[in-house]
C-alpha cells in the first residue's frame, strides 16, 4: 500500500517525525524507484496476478527510463482486459497520448472512467505539444 501512495504522489512524501511532518531526505525520482522495486518484489511473489501487475505498471510509467516497459506490461493486460486499476488505465493513458496515440489514450480514458468512482482519476492527459 505504501508504494502505491509514493507511486500516485509522483514520490513526492513526507514523514512525519516528532508530531512535525519534514521533508524526507529522499529525492521523489529515489521515491518513485524505491517504490518500483518493492512492486517487483511482490509482482515475483504473486506472479500472474493482474492486479499486481497494474500496480507495477503504474510504477513504471513514473520513471523515464521504465516507462517502455510499463507501456508494454499495461497494453498487455488492457488488451486482455485484465487491468486491475483505473489508475493504471489513467497511467496507460498518458503514456499513449505522449505517443502520439490519441485513440489509444481516449479508450484507455474511457476504461478507467468506467472503473472508476472519481472522476479525478481519469482526467484527460494533455497531449505532448510537436516541435
Amino acid at each position: 500500500m505504501f508504494a502505491l501512495a509514493v507511486v500516485r504522489s509522483n514520490g513526492d512524501i513526507n514523514e512525519k517525525k516528532a508530531g512535525v511532518f519534514s521533508q524526507s531526505e529522499w529525492t521523489p525520482k529515489a521515491n518513485l524507484e524505491w517504490a518500483v522495486q518493492s512492486l517487483r518484489e511482490i509482482d515475483q511473489k504473486r506472479p500472474n496476478d493482474p492486479t499486481v501487475q497494474a500496480d507495477l505498471g503504474e510504477a513504471l510509467s513514473k520513471l523515464p527510463h521504465t516507462q517502455a516497459e510499463g507501456m508494454k506490461l499495461l497494453a498487455g493486460l488492457a488488451q486482455k482486459d485484465l487491468m486491475g486499476s483505473p489508475h493504471a488505465y489513467a497511467a496507460l493513458a498518458k503514456m499513449k497520448s505522449e505517443k502520439g496515440d490519441t485513440a489509444g489514450a481516449e479508450a484507455a480514458i474511457k476504461k478507467c472512467e468506467e472503473m472508476s468512482k472519481n472522476p479525478a482519476v481519469c482526467k484527460k492527459p494533455v497531449a505532448a505539444a510537436k516541435a
